[in-house]
């Protein structure tokens, strides 16, 4: 998958963050091929190393990941293939969101305190978002017991369910508009976040940053 990855600055003077932006320079369609991956192997995408890899490399200032739906030429996009079912549709989103969980951990764990989609399509915002809730349900009936727990697996789980109930936001409005409506306007708001987060990525084991 061909992706553009650019970073942009949010805020000025010393309440200056960064957005490292994500935009498609391909047509990128996610089908039946993909979904019967999921099923056998929820590993994260190459896309998801890659974007690790460039936040790891690129210091530990804290930031916000917006992934954009297409590319202002229209020449690149990503979305799910037309031809999936309504049901395919929610599984593929559900399983997108499982796999890339691990990675969310691992951003968070870099400093990123926000993720963003924006310009994507009607179905795929709604799937995500249905995916995202059906996920944190899961997770929240599968809680694991503080109480004489493992503290490893009770401090992955708050991670997880705090990531799919904070961190995610899923958007068909454009990217100079929500980056002027929500990115900036609520800049401050995002920021309270980190320090809570800082405190919840300090318990993680290591194998759950792997």
């Amino acid at each position: 998958m061909a992706m553009r990855l650019e970073e942009r600055r949010l805020g000025a003077g010393t309440g200056e963050r960064v957005a490292l932006v994500v935009t498609p320079e391909s047509a990128v369609r996610v089908g039946r091929e993909r979904l019967e991956e999921l099923r056998h192997d929820p590993r994260p995408s190459p896309l998801d190393e890659a974007l690790v890899a460039h936040v790891r490399a690129h210091g530990d200032a804290d930031r916000i990941v917006v992934f954009r739906g297409h590319d202002p030429a229209g020449e690149g996009s990503w979305g799910f293939d037309p031809s999936l079912t309504d049901a395919e549709v929610d599984e593929l989103a559900y399983r997108l969101v499982q796999s890339e969980l691990p990675t969310y951990r691992r951003l968070v764990a870099l400093g990123v305190f926000a993720l963003v989609h924006v310009e994507w399509g009607p179905r795929e915002v709604k799937a995500y978002r249905a995916a995202t809730e059906r996920l944190l349900s899961d997770l929240e009936e599968q809680s694991v017991p503080e109480v004489d727990a493992d503290p490893r697996e009770v401090a992955v789980d708050r991670v997880d369910r705090w990531v799919l109930r904070h961190l995610t936001h899923f958007y068909t409005d454009g990217f100079e508009e929500v980056f002027r409506s929500i990115l900036l306007a609520h800049l401050a708001s995002f920021e309270q976040r980190i320090p809570h987060l800082r405190a919840m990525v300090a318990d993680l084991p290591d194998d759950a940053l792997a």
